[in-house]
């Protein structure tokens, strides 16, 4: 067991090596920007009102890449090693649960989930918060089991990788939550009071930061058009998504209806078998069900039903799934049934290696689009969005696209960026248009575009 679980970790941690270097995206720009020129005790006061999150993932980066610099590779490696880690715990919450075989089948389904394998190489929070979340759940098994003064250290543990979990992203308190409610389920009544206790302490540290984000976070969806589509409100779609991708990662293709029948088939195998876990773990299907359904009813209010954000129930599901694998109900009627957790193991993989070795499934390609922009080229965006532009070419200075029907000496020649523009409900092609502007060509680089227009005489020729 234990060369095998070694070779699971290692494979694991080398997979996630492949395409590490591919560009980053808007978001990872952002983070890339603030830990760069940011100083490290002014991240809180300067960067976080403006955001939507609390700072420790941001202070953790800060302290890293003052080490190891400010690379693709350097701003996602400590993804990389949250989310292995968090594999481990797995494995130790499948062997406290049972036994080596279910930590070991539950910790190789979480490591090759394709989902998870493509956060792994995001420089976002979203790794590190699973990986503090699963440290709690681990602890709260723990605590299950253990009676008197032995319950203090887990308790002690517990309650700090609580608060590292809410101070990491604030939606993992539905999570934590749950798990409170279901120590009081367990009539651990004073577990859970002292639980709830150290819950309530961890939020209030952050609420001043929290109330400012919130105003300032209602100015913002106020401000754009289309912003709360983009944070996910609380739609069927929405919630479907969060099935599909937990099953088959990021990847899509056309033509979209094999994609929705490939993913789709996928998706009920995988939640099939979750729901069969669940009839013996009925503890660990509402851990899993009850922050999605707490989280669609605050979407109501402020939407949060994107599926990435949920990733910390993603270990819940493969511990649902592992025993399953194990030990079939229907082993007895058809051995050929063992066989099956291969075949599921085989499945995430496979979904794993499409998105890590076909790169139209990478993410957006500002790198490569900052490369074609000729010098000294006159270039309009939307400017909340330049980061990655500004990341890979400093010294290319977009201008405000939202401005350009005030510009009264426009260049001859421009090119369009028009990203986020659906979202800022901004037409910029009627206002280039009314200014005499033609578009001449249109590159695509994965979910980028470049345009080039002529104005003026230029455009008339």
């Amino acid at each position: 067991m234990k060369k095998n679980l070694l070779a699971l970790f290692s494979f694991s941690f080398l997979i996630r090596l492949i395409a590490l270097n591919q560009s980053l995206w808007l978001d990872e720009a952002v983070t890339a920007k603030v830990v760069r020129t940011i100083p490290f005790f002014k991240i809180p006061v300067l960067f976080s009102p403006g955001d939507f999150h609390p700072p420790l993932y941001y202070l953790v980066l800060k302290l890293w890449t003052a080490i190891f610099g400010y690379s693709e590779i350097a701003l996602r490696f400590p993804s990389v090693i949250c989310s292995v880690l968090t594999g481990y715990i797995v494995y130790r919450i499948g062997c406290a649960l049972k036994d080596r075989k279910m930590g070991f089948w539950a910790a190789a389904l979480y490591l090759l989930n394709p989902l998870v394998v493509y956060y792994s190489q995001e420089a976002r929070m979203y790794s590190m918060v699973t990986l503090f979340a699963t440290c709690a759940l681990w602890m709260f098994v723990i605590l299950l089991k253990k009676s008197g003064k032995k319950v203090t250290p887990p308790l002690s543990l517990f309650i700090l990788f609580s608060a590292l979990s809410i101070w990491t992203f604030y939606g993992s308190i539905f999570f934590i939550a749950t798990l409170i409610g279901l120590l009081f389920r367990s009539k651990k009544h004073r577990l859970g009071t002292l639980s709830l206790v150290g819950l309530g302490a961890a939020v209030l540290v952050v609420s001043p930061l929290l109330l400012r984000q919130l105003a300032n976070s209602a100015q913002s969806v106020a401000g754009v058009m289309n912003w709360k589509s983009v944070l996910g409100p609380a739609s069927v779609k929405n919630i479907a998504l969060i099935f599909l991708k937990f099953a088959g990662g990021r990847i899509s293709f056309e033509p979209k209806l094999l994609y929705y029948a490939v993913a789709g088939a996928w998706t009920i195998v995988t939640f099939g078998l979750m729901a069969l876990g669940g009839l013996k773990q009925k503890s660990f299907l509402i851990l899993f069900f009850a922050p999605l359904l707490i989280a669609s009813l605050v979407s109501f209010v402020s939407p949060m039903m994107q599926y990435f954000r949920f990733l910390y129930l993603i270990p819940v599901m493969c511990l649902l799934i592992a025993p399953v694998l194990l030990h079939p109900p229907v082993l007895r009627k058809y051995p050929m049934v063992a066989y099956a957790k291969y075949a599921v193991l085989a499945g995430f993989l496979g979904f794993s290696c499409c998105y890590l070795l076909i790169p139209q499934f990478h993410r957006e390609d500002w790198r490569t689009l900052t490369v074609v922009i000729p010098a000294k080229a006159a270039v309009y965006m939307i400017l909340p969005s330049s980061d990655p532009v500004l990341y890979y070419d400093p010294e290319l200075r977009p201008a405000e696209l939202r401005t350009v029907a005030a510009v009264k000496n426009i260049q001859p020649e421009i090119y369009v960026i028009p990203y986020v523009t659906e979202v800022y409900g901004f037409d910029y092609k009627k206002a280039l248009t009314v200014k005499g502007c033609v578009r001449v060509s249109q590159l695509s680089l994965r979910e980028l575009v470049l345009e080039r227009w002529r104005c003026g005489f230029l455009a008339k020729r």
